[in-house]
């Protein structure tokens, strides 16, 4: 994925092949109300489908979660985070985290970091654990399974 570039220079979903050919984009993103904007982290295999997030887009610009099949085809957002005034946050960073049937990740509100998970089936992200600092604060890398 690229952050930024693309068509509406809000980044972009591309493949390419080990040897550097068929290089191709999958995914523009366009930062609208059915959009991310800004992906961030690594795309996840689950399946025939990739998940990840972005930091930014949708209708209040917090970040959200998206689906798209290993061909490029049957994109999908998944979830928009709400925002600072929201029960589920905004500014996803990193990476999800695949454990069994559920996904983790993290995701900034305010001065607070928080841990997240959405399940892959029912599409419904509700929080974890906050992650309470004194100083602002956004997670900066992704969680691991062990």
């Amino acid at each position: 994925m690229t952050t930024n570039g693309g068509s509406y220079e809000m980044g972009s979903i591309f493949k390419i092949l080990a040897n550097g050919s068929n290089f191709g984009v999958l995914h523009h993103f366009s930062g609208g109300g059915s959009d991310g904007a800004c992906p961030q982290g690594s795309l996840v295999l689950s399946g025939a489908k990739l998940y990840g997030m972005t930091s930014m887009g949708n209708s209040v610009n917090t970040g959200a979660i998206f689906e798209i099949g290993t061909n490029g085809t049957g994109y999908n957002h998944i979830h928009s985070f709400s925002g600072v005034g929201g029960n589920d946050g905004a500014w996803p960073h990193g990476s999800l985290t695949p454990a069994g049937s559920r996904f983790y990740g993290l995701y900034g509100r305010r001065r607070l970091g928080r841990t997240m998970w959405l399940s892959n089936m029912a599409c419904a992200v509700q929080r974890v654990r906050a992650i309470e600092r004194r100083l602002p604060c956004l997670p900066g890398a992704s969680l691991f399974s062990v």
